[in-house]
């Protein structure tokens, strides 16, 4: 694997953890939040059609919140034909010197929720740290691997209307990023191959979310 595809997966994987990082000097007014009861299993009906057997929940992290809810895509047996045929390719091109990502596999639908538990203390502080937050985002942050000067933790954000007090689309995450009075929670959907669909969903469910949370 090489160092993008490694710093591709430690950017998704701890991208809303590293933006309430970032937020968390601000905060105060410190009690607990349970992300899966927001998730819940109405919710999720709500918007994806799914038995509520087939869903999994796995809650993450300590001060930072993270309930991930999960099921398996129903067209699960032609994607791994898909993905046995790309890793296929992948070893070729690679054996070939070809330099190739290593090819994704996504097995099962997910919805992420991540709330830091501490509000902040007025609306103002809580729109600056929300701003930094974003800014943070669109520049990166650089750190040496291996050697070599990467700029990590950078992505696209686009602004939403119509969310709660302020919302961004995060590309590349499939994650919206919100502020709800003196709240900020990020919410992830990856469901459909389509992008506009997953950023569509996230914001119908954000909405819902951000009236719980105000």
């Amino acid at each position: 694997m090489n160092t993008k595809s490694v710093c591709e997966i430690v950017n998704h994987k701890f991208s809303a953890t590293y933006l309430l990082f970032i937020i968390a000097s601000f905060a105060s007014n410190v009690y607990e939040l349970d992300p899966c009861e927001l998730l819940n299993d109405q919710l999720i009906q709500e918007f994806f059609e799914v038995n509520v057997s087939e869903l999994n929940r796995n809650t993450s992290g300590s001060s930072n919140l993270t309930c991930t809810v999960d099921w398996v895509k129903p067209n699960i047996k032609d994607l791994e034909k898909e993905h046995q045929a790309a890793m296929s390719k992948y070893m070729q091109d690679k054996i070939a010197g070809k330099d190739v990502e290593f090819p994704t596999y996504p097995s099962n639908n997910q919805v992420t929720l991540t709330i830091y538990k501490a509000a902040f203390k007025d609306k103002t502080s809580a729109q600056q740290s929300f701003n930094t937050a974003m800014q943070k985002l669109q520049t990166g942050t650089v750190a040496e691997i291996n050697g070599k000067t990467e700029t990590m933790f950078q992505y696209e954000t686009i602004p939403v209307e119509n969310v709660a007090d302020d919302a961004h689309w995060v590309n590349g995450l499939s994650q919206l990023s919100v502020l709800s009075g003196t709240r900020i929670f990020h919410l992830r959907v990856k469901v459909y191959d389509n992008a506009e669909k997953n950023r569509s969903s996230a914001e119908a469910i954000a909405i819902k979310l951000a009236e719980s949370l105000y």
